[in-house]
């Protein structure tokens, strides 16, 4: 069974939980803190870097859904 880049963003629980992220730079050093939002949802797609954002979408439902992370 493939695993599912949702599958990192459960908690022991096996719930849904927050999405984990930080910055780094091109040598892959953290530049910034470890940062949470709750709102946001893993995808196995590839994510566009625009301006000081990071644009991802997943299905849900059959549905798409359209998320953005702004970045430093």
């Amino acid at each position: 069974m493939k695993r599912q880049h949702r599958d990192w963003q459960l908690n022991k629980d096996k719930l849904l939980g927050n999405l984990k992220y930080a910055v780094l730079n091109g040598r892959g050093e953290l530049t910034s803190d470890i940062r949470s939002v709750s709102t946001h949802v893993l995808s196995d797609v590839q994510q566009v870097v625009q301006g000081n954002k990071i644009i991802w979408f997943t299905r849900d439902m059959k549905k798409k859904v359209m998320y953005e992370l702004e970045i430093e």
